[in-house]
């Protein structure tokens, strides 16, 4: 057995000349870790979510990469590198504090490579090794003209967020104080919003003009049903001053007595197409409190938004220029177990829904880039999109969604 230091790395042929291996991380410490695989490309970067291998996705399409086991502090998985796709060059394994702390608490670790005879390979660290990290890579197998070894140990302080970025290119630039770990996912108590809606009526055959405006109040006549890229002016709906809005995403499990867990997000850009702020289920509201999110609905039951985001456009920041909403499957299910999905624009001050846009077609995806909202001097409009993606969390979006901005 070959007992591997920070940094090191070797071809795997010196350890073993097997491609059938096994992973295992051990850890010994109070705390509780989540522990997952990333299949990435040439750019180390995951262009394929299939291959993100964790506790919801617990193997890869043709079972190449597969979590055999795992509980609070510990994990197998099995490879099969001859049948990797060759889109897949890079495999690296991630532990993430579960829950509060670092990784300064960790009394010790180690993660140890295996074939089907013996230990090939073992790389042991502690606490010590770090400072305020809440999540570390720990170990990578890859492919340089053979396949390789590399004992990592690099540490990320915001956690599985910020790894996900990592490997998804992002430039999503948020404070330690905006993250929060991804699992468990439990339902978040909302933020006050409006009633919920009325049922949703059955969409027309045809584009609405945008209402004649009365002429003594701020509440339109009625609203408008956008069409794919369709672009309203949401401003001069509400004459008196448009101030406050909630976007409501909604949706409905296709199937009868099946649960779809998704997630709606708003991505906030500025002029250069730069993230300002991501509101998420990991983080559910903005720095200055004037977006926020209502909370993770983990099923898509029932009538109405199944989640909401609320902005004050009063006082949103002024580099803010456009707002994009998405929804994600985080568990991986396909849109096509959805139907109805949906979102909305409604005016706080008078609970009225200003437009609408329903998505008719949906597909084997698992990311939607649902609308948009920008700023035009002192005038909001919004824009259908419907534009589909793949991706578990929105982080994975943000290259795509910067086409339509």
């Amino acid at each position: 057995m070959k007992t591997l230091t920070r940094g090191q790395k070797l071809r795997l042929a010196e350890l073993t000349s097997a491609t059938q291996l096994q992973v295992r991380l051990e850890f010994k410490a109070g705390q509780s870790f989540d522990f997952s695989c990333f299949g990435l490309d040439d750019g180390a970067t995951l262009s394929d979510d299939r291959y993100f291998i964790f506790y919801n996705q617990k193997q890869s399409p043709q079972h190449e990469l597969q979590l055999l086991s795992f509980d609070a502090r510990s994990a197998a998985f099995s490879l099969n590198l001859a049948q990797l796709p060759s889109t897949v060059r890079r495999l690296v394994f991630v532990a993430t504090i579960d829950g509060n702390g670092d990784m300064r608490g960790l009394e010790t670790g180690k993660i140890i490579l295996s074939d089907s005879s013996s230990v090939v390979a073992e790389f042991s660290f502690a606490g010590s090794d770090f400072i305020s990290e809440k999540a570390i890579m720990v170990a990578e197998i890859y492919f340089k003209g053979e396949w390789r070894v590399a004992a990592n140990g690099q540490g990320f302080k915001e956690g599985l967020s910020a790894v996900l970025r990592h490997f998804g290119g992002q430039e999503v630039e948020e404070s330690p104080q905006q993250q929060s770990a991804l699992k468990p996912k439990m339902p978040v108590a909302p933020v006050a919003v409006a009633p919920s809606p009325p049922p949703r009526p059955v969409p027309p055959t045809a584009y609405t003009p945008p209402p004649v405006q009365n002429s003594g109040g701020g509440v339109p006549l009625s609203k408008i049903s956008l069409q794919k890229n369709q672009t309203i002016s949401l401003s001069k709906m509400v004459p008196a001053g448009l101030r406050r809005i909630k976007m409501g995403l909604g949706w409905d499990p296709a199937a009868q007595g099946r649960s779809v867990d998704l997630d709606g997000s708003c991505i906030a850009f500025d002029a250069n197409k730069k993230v300002v702020e991501t509101i998420w289920f990991g983080h559910l509201q903005s720095r200055d409190g004037t977006i926020q999110h209502s909370g993770d609905n983990l099923t898509g039951d029932g009538a109405g938004d199944d989640e909401t985001i609320s902005i004050e456009l009063e006082r949103l920041a002024p580099n803010i220029q456009t707002l994009v909403f998405t929804i994600n499957s985080f568990t991986g299910q396909k849109f096509s177990a959805l139907k109805n999905a949906f979102c909305r624009v409604v005016d706080t001050q008078s609970n009225q829904e200003l437009a609408r846009y329903d998505l008719w077609q949906s597909g084997n995806v698992t990311g939607m880039i649902m609308a948009k909202i920008t700023r035009e001097g002192n005038e909001w409009k919004m824009t259908a999109i419907g534009e589909p993606a793949g991706g578990i969390t929105v982080h994975f979006l943000v290259k795509k969604v910067k086409n339509f901005i």
